[in-house]
């Protein structure tokens, strides 16, 4: 007879011969019991729906930049114990923090300011907190604002060498793309009995957003006002005066504002600065003392 296989329909293929079985030795037996064995295990590992975990070699992973960006680099960053060594032959003032990294820039201008920058290997707000626990007395701690991008801390205090002669200045902290860096704007030294004698402190207006927009530190407000433009607005008018530069001023207020986001545009003797709450305008002459017209355009809640 003849077998039809029914995937090739209509051919037909001979039936094969019977072949008797021949003797299998019980060595070749268990051969071939092995052999089917693991091919089963296989299979059942292959189409099993959970397949048993294969152990694999693994190793640590690498410190990711992340990782590297806020790591704090020993000895400490900031160390108020010791006194700032001389950068490019500038001698800073030994009431202030030492900064234990990298210096890009220094420089000290004609009227004795100075700015320096460091690049420091640690986060933001580490540093930032680190500078806020190094102002100690002679200094005292007039501004610390903070934000997402970093911070600023101002100082005030007299010097070591004569209590009639004051410093100021401060920290600018950023980061940007995982690089931290902390600039230091350092007045030039003041005599307490410098030129020009300041008018009577006058109190800021209620409502005034002194923690968002704050008063240049150690300046004296020489009047206010306050005027309601709407339900949910009010034109704040803040003057004041102080010894220091109108350059000073200018960058103080750049600092703090780009800290907090706000959108900035500076020109000389001037500033411009909004964002999602209100909008400000400062405008900044010079003469024996530094007057200074700050206009606030705020929402209230």
């Amino acid at each position: 007879g003849a077998r039809l296989w029914p995937w090739r329909s209509g051919v037909q293929i001979p039936s094969p011969t019977p072949i008797s079985p021949r003797p299998i030795s019980q060595a070749a037996q268990w051969s071939r019991i092995s052999l089917l064995a693991a091919v089963a295990l296989f299979f059942s590992i292959a189409c099993s729906d959970d397949p048993a975990p294969v152990s694999v070699a693994t190793r640590e992973p690498a410190a990711s930049a992340t990782t590297a960006a806020t790591r704090v680099a020993e000895p400490p960053i900031v160390d108020a114990t010791l006194a700032p060594p001389p950068i490019a032959d500038i001698a800073l003032p030994p009431e202030l923090p030492r900064i234990e990294d990298e210096v890009e820039s220094a420089e000290q201008f004609a009227d004795h300011s100075i700015a320096v920058t460091w690049r420091v290997d640690a986060d933001a707000a580490v540093v930032v907190q680190a500078l806020v626990d190094a102002i100690i007395p002679p200094l005292a701690l007039l501004i610390d604002e903070r934000g997402a991008g970093g911070g600023v801390v101002a100082f005030e205090g007299s010097t070591g060498v004569s209590e009639e002669v004051t410093i100021a200045g401060h920290y600018l902290v950023t980061s940007v793309d995982r690089v931290t860096r902390v600039e230091l704007r350092l007045d030039a030294p003041v005599a307490l009995a410098g030129p020009g004698a300041p008018s009577e402190p006058v109190a800021l207006p209620d409502g005034y957003p002194a923690d968002v927009v704050p008063v240049f530190p150690g300046a004296v407000v020489t009047s206010t006002s306050a005027e309601a433009l709407s339900s949910d607005a009010v034109r704040y008018v803040i003057a004041f005066e102080t010894s220091r530069q109108a350059v000073e001023v200018i960058g103080f207020y750049r600092d703090v504002l780009f800290v907090a986001g706000w959108q900035l545009a500076v020109g000389e003797g001037v500033l411009d600065a909004s964002d999602a709450r209100g909008s400000m305008s400062l405008t900044v002459t010079g003469g024996a003392r530094t007057l200074a017209v700050l206009q606030l355009v705020w929402s209230t809640p």
